[in-house]
């Protein structure tokens, strides 16, 4: 997979096509048995919780990239990789506030969840669904809000150390824990994470979806 700088069509694309996953599914429709199961292009796939051997592996192998980003260095002997700190402090001396960013996001996101709450009321309550409608166009302007803040957010942010380990952990935690069914029986979908990385993009971006709706209900 290719770890190039993304453009923000890219990125928006990437951002509308995840939220649509998400609209389909939840944490708790989908986790059962420690195990989740997703279909992508008629073909059957599933993640499983990491094994304790598994997260050994993954510990070794995060550790060991991430001292390969903090010590690259590029043709003239300069780190390529800088920190999001020091990135951050870069743009703040040409008066982009990435922390104003991240603050209003968390206020829209507070926003967001009330709007939820209230809509969940009124369905629960069983009002016209005309009523309902304002909630909702609320709640897609405030997601249209924080896609371009995350979107602004991401391009600025893209190539920073944190940010290359961080889709490193994903798509290696993938690469473990996915499987394909054949006939009945489940297989590794990949044999080495080489195969991982030039499988096509889209099942890559699903897979790693999915996988993170599964660390984060605590992998």
């Amino acid at each position: 997979m290719a770890e190039e700088k993304r453009n923000e069509k890219e990125i928006v694309g990437e951002l509308k096509r995840l939220e649509d996953l998400g609209d389909k599914a939840s944490v708790e429709n989908l986790l059962e048995n420690n195990e989740m199961e997703f279909d992508v292009r008629d073909k059957k796939y599933r993640i499983k919780k990491l094994s304790f051997k598994q997260k050994q592996e993954l510990a070794q192998k995060r550790i060991k990239k991430y001292n390969t980003l903090l010590q690259e260095k590029d043709d003239k002997g300069s780190f390529i990789h800088k920190t999001e700190s020091e990135l951050i402090e870069l743009y703040k001396e040409r008066g982009i506030d990435i922390d104003g960013m991240v603050k209003k996001f968390g206020v829209l996101e507070i926003k967001k969840q009330d709007y939820y709450l209230k809509l969940g009321e009124l369905i629960k309550n069983k009002v016209p669904e005309q009523e309902l409608e304002p909630f909702r166009k609320e709640i897609e302007k405030i997601k249209a809000e924080q896609r371009e803040l995350s979107v602004k957010k991401t391009t600025l942010l893209d190539g920073t150390l944190e940010i290359q380990l961080l889709v490193f952990i994903y798509s290696y935690i993938a690469f473990l824990v996915t499987e394909i069914k054949v006939g009945d029986k489940w297989e590794k979908a990949f044999k080495t994470y080489k195969d991982f990385e030039n499988t096509e993009n889209q099942l890559i971006d699903e897979i790693i979806y999915y996988v993170s709706l599964m660390t984060g209900t605590g992998v």
